[in-house]
């Protein structure tokens, strides 16, 4: 204990650590290694780990408030918060149940300091927990605000709607705990904080205000910004905030805080409110700027009574001559004059609200020359008395000749003049003319002058007369560039031919320019004058398009539009009118071009079709086909097979019906589309045992096993099936079908019965006869007449050949002559049955004979069944069904007569008799499917199509 005492004493009583080291550090290093000193059971080790968990706590707080931090620094920080939270966590255990454990006050400030290591390590939940472990005792009120507190924040911040409510709860909870003015104006500011993030603005603004004044009695700047901002935003008329707002402007003698509020108003997108509340101060403290904005909102309010007020109420302080107006103000005049100035053409008022704000701005800057060029160039434009024009531009001409600006007198001369030429009001025009007409004293001047009264007369609408002149000015000597005066004269005659509708005159004119090899150095190096250049050849562009309108349906309106539409000029008209020229004159070439360039698919892809462009098409049904969502319908994926097939691309033609039947995976065939799909896989050679799985209607599943099997694609499977089915599919089961009899036929063949067990070795016989029977019967009830005279003759043979054999049984040796003649007579009656079974077979098979239709093929088999010709029964190869007869095709056509044929529809996709020739070509090369696809383009033009 001496010991321990005296490091003690020691420890808290020095001031030296090593040169370069925090006097934080030195302490962490003394009473850490007086920590190390004592034993595990000395009464120091609490106070001492709770002093070393304090001094790293303090260490790395010290260290993270230091600007700039390395990566080395930033490590230590980390490790001393981790190092101070196990000391702490120790702490709380009594050092592993060496001590008693704190409870209590100390234990809470070891849970405080804690949580705040968590929270700066961003370890937030574990913080949470603490947090609410010393919000929910009540034994230490301050520490228990501060978790409320720290908790309210943690929900404040997560934003969530429960997390909102969960942190008012809390705060209202800190707000019964604080203890002085200062924290309980902190507790309302974030209370009033969650209120707003909830849009609860009535709750917020009355807990902003219980958040003004600190200990003090100040009043606290961020509470009253964000007092005003919340009244800003509560969407209110704004009479509330003013009243309470006055309150406090008085109280704490700032009179500008009426001018914040509506300022917040007005930033919060409440215009109403802000009004209200700017139209207060006004009435208190009248100023220029006040009446200039006010006159901006009751424009937007459409509240021309008031505007008008503030408007005559600005002219007059302007008048006064000590408006000292600023550069706000200035702004809101020009928008002003801006916005009139858009709605003056269509609304009267606005014209004249526009007239008055325009001469208000010149009466307050009439230094600010740009603006003041545009406001009169507006209020000319906007005044529709010329005499009133006369009469202002006069005093604005005065002001330019004092001011000292020849230019624009001398532009605002030209402006009186024209306007007295409209009013025919000579002197006028007389005198202006002669004051412009005493400045030229030079060539340029001339030219300007010869201009101006061309110029006169166009305004004047004198055409006719001002057009030669224009001509004259626009002519450009070799070697020269275009003045000033020769580009207007030039855009002026054209305008005049324009509305003339010469187009071919307006070609011609702006030809004289455009055609010249030195135009586009005009445009390139023009300073002043480049966009009125590059203007005369989209006038000619336009004229040029305006010409092609007037020539109707025909190859040279095409070839304008089609070269506009293409170069991406005057658009989208010219690709319009390219689309439907070559529709109407059936240039297809083109109207492939333009809607390509228009990337409409789906036309694209019908006219590519209608041209024999048929791989194009395939290709761009097969993209969209992709492109859809589920992969399109099965008549989708035959469609774009069948244009690969018409485009000989029997690869890609392949590779879409592998891709229907990947697609039909899990569907049904739609009613009209099974046959179709079966023959078109069939003419492809696609057919195959994988195809079994797709839901077939019978018919057609009957069809495809029969056609694999007579293919060499069948399986036993297939093979046992055919046996079993009692109806004709086809070759294969016509092949199956008489092996299974030949194998019945030769198994009861060889039961013979003579000798011991005869009567058990007789019965086995008859009932293999029988089965044979039964399956012949089977096999005679559903398929043709010519297999019907094999089948029967095969069980007639049989029946007649078991039948002898009974007659021709061994007779016992031993047997009197008398004895023979009855087991002869025995043997004939038993073998009876079987003879009449084979006569009723034998006239079976003479009927179906009668029955077939093609005589050579009846005389055949009458021959083969009367010299009993085993080749009779011996399997066909043939693998055509019986379901298709074959038709006598015609002669195949030349593949030249279909290639002509293409040619043509590729520049006439309508030509009738290409179709014709190409359903021709594909019906006398046995392919009807492709035939029947022109026999419907025929139809489709109205034609039956039937040659």
């Amino acid at each position: 204990m001496i010991k321990t005492s005296l490091l003690l004493t020691v420890l808290l009583s020095t001031s030296a650590f090593a040169a370069g080291t925090s006097p934080n550090a030195a302490y962490i290093h003394d009473v850490e290694g007086l920590l190390n000193s004592v034993e595990s059971r000395d009464p120091s080790r609490p106070q001492l780990t709770l002093k070393l968990a304090d001094a790293l706590f303090n260490e790395a707080l010290a260290i993270s408030g230091q600007p700039m931090l390395n990566e080395s620094e930033k490590r230590k920080i980390s490790a001393d918060r981790r190092r101070a939270i196990q000391l702490y966590q120790e702490s709380l255990t009594g050092l592993k149940g060496l001590f008693p454990a704190p409870s209590g006050a100390p234990r809470g400030k070891i849970q405080f300091q804690m949580a705040r290591l968590y929270t700066d390590l961003g370890e937030n939940a574990q913080a949470e927990a603490i947090w609410k472990d010393l919000a929910n005792q009540d034994s230490m009120p301050e520490m228990q605000r501060e978790a409320l507190l720290r908790l309210a924040e943690i929900l404040e911040n997560r934003a969530g709607k429960e997390d909102l409510k969960r942190a008012e709860t809390y705060y209202k909870k800190a707000i019964t705990l604080c203890s002085n003015q200062d924290v309980c104006s902190y507790s309302h500011y974030r209370l009033a904080w969650v209120f707003e993030r909830q849009e609860r603005h009535k709750d917020a603004i009355a807990e902003m205000n219980n958040a003004l004044w600190d200990s003090k009695g100040q009043i606290r700047e961020e509470s009253l910004r964000d007092l005003i901002g919340f009244m800003g935003g509560a969407g209110d008329d704004g009479k509330d905030s003013l009243e309470k707002m006055e309150k406090l402007s008085v109280k704490i003698k700032r009179p500008t805080l009426i001018s914040d509020l509506s300022d917040a108003y007005f930033a919060h997108g409440n215009r109403k409110g802000g009004v209200y509340i700017l139209d207060a101060v006004n009435r208190k403290n009248p100023t220029l700027k006040s009446y200039v904005r006010l006159m901006e909102e009751d424009y937007g309010f459409r509240d021309w009574p008031k505007f008008d007020t503030g408007l005559d109420a600005a002219t007059e302080i302007a008048a006064k001559g000590n408006a000292n107006p600023d550069a706000e103000t200035e702004k809101i005049l020009r928008r002003l004059s801006v916005q009139l100035d858009g709605e003056r053409a269509t609304q009267p008022k606005s014209a004249e609200a526009f007239k008055k704000t325009v001469m208000l701005y010149l009466a307050l800057f009439p230094t600010r020359t740009a603006e003041r060029e545009h406001m009169i160039d507006g209020w000319i434009a906007s005044e529709k008395d010329e005499d009133a024009k006369i009469k202002q531009l006069q005093v604005w001409i005065a002001e330019e000749q004092k001011a000292g600006r020849p230019k624009s007198e001398e532009r605002y001369r030209r402006m009186r003049a024209s306007a007295a030429q409209k009013t025919k009001n000579y002197p006028v025009v007389a005198e202006e003319m002669a004051a412009l007409g005493g400045l030229s004293k030079t060539p340029a001047q001339k030219r300007e002058n010869i201009y101006q009264v061309a110029y006169a007369k166009y305004q004047n609408k004198e055409y006719d007369a001002a057009y030669p002149t224009f001509v004259e000015l626009a002519n450009v000597p070799a070697g020269t560039v275009p003045d000033k005066w020769a580009v207007q004269s030039e855009h002026l005659a054209l305008d005049i031919l324009g509305q003339k509708k010469d187009y071919a005159g307006v070609i011609k004119q702006a030809q004289l320019w455009t055609s010249n090899p030195k135009y586009n150095s005009w445009v390139q190096n023009a300073k002043d004058q480049k966009e009125e250049l590059a203007d005369v050849k989209k006038v000619e562009t336009s004229a040029k398009f305006e010409y092609a309108s007037t020539l109707g349906n025909t190859k040279e309106a095409l070839d304008i539009f089609a070269d506009y539409c293409l170069k991406d000029m005057v658009l989208p008209k010219s690709c319009a009118n390219a689309q439907v020229v070559a529709v109407k004159i059936g240039d297809q070439a083109v109207l492939i071009e333009i809607l390509k360039k228009l990337n409409k698919k789906d036309e694209l892809a019908n006219e590519l079709e209608a041209s024999a462009e048929f791989n194009q098409a395939a290709q761009m049904l097969e993209k969209k086909i992709k492109e859809t969502k589920g992969g399109g319908t099965n008549k989708d994926y035959l469609k774009v097979a069948l244009l690969y097939e018409l485009g000989n691309s029997k690869v890609n033609r392949d590779r879409m019906l592998h891709d229907l039947v990947t697609h039909m995976n899990g569907k049904k065939f739609a009613a009209d589309e099974e046959d179709l799909v079966l023959q078109t896989l069939k003419d492809a050679d696609l057919l195959n045992l994988a195809l079994l799985k797709l839901p077939w209607k019978k018919e057609n599943r009957e069809y495809l096993t029969d056609y694999l099997a007579s293919h060499g694609k069948g399986t036993p499977e297939i093979t046992a099936q055919l046996a079993k089915s009692c109806k004709d599919t086809g070759p294969a089961w016509e092949k199956t079908a008489l092996t299974e009899l030949r194998k019945l036929d030769e198994k009861q063949k060889n039961m013979h019965f003579a000798g011991a067990g005869s009567k058990r070795k007789f019965e086995a016989r008859v009932a293999a006869m029988k089965a044979l029977q039964e399956r012949g019967n089977c096999y005679i009830e559903g398929t043709t007449a010519e297999q019907r005279v094999i089948f029967a003759t095969i069980l007639a043979r049989a029946e007649a050949g078991l039948s002898e054999e009974i007659k021709s049984a061994p007779i016992p040796e031993g047997v009197d002559e008398e004895g023979k003649v009855t087991l002869q007579k025995a043997l004939a009656e038993m073998a009876q049955p079987f003879v009449d079974k084979s006569a009723e077979l034998e006239k079976l098979a003479s009927a179906q004979l009668e029955k077939i239709e093609d005589p050579a093929k009846r005389e055949e088999l009458k021959a083969k069944v009367a010299a009993k010709d085993d080749s009779l029964f011996t399997p066909t190869t043939a693998t055509t069904s019986p379901r298709a007869p074959i038709k006598e095709a015609a002669a195949a056509q030349s593949p030249e007569i279909a290639k002509a044929a293409i040619e043509e529809l590729h520049r006439n996709p309508n030509q009738k008799q290409s179709l014709v020739q190409l359903k021709s070509y594909y019906e006398s090369n046995g392919n009807p499917r492709l035939a029947a696809y022109f026999q419907g383009r025929l139809l489709q033009l109205g034609e039956e199509g039937k040659q």
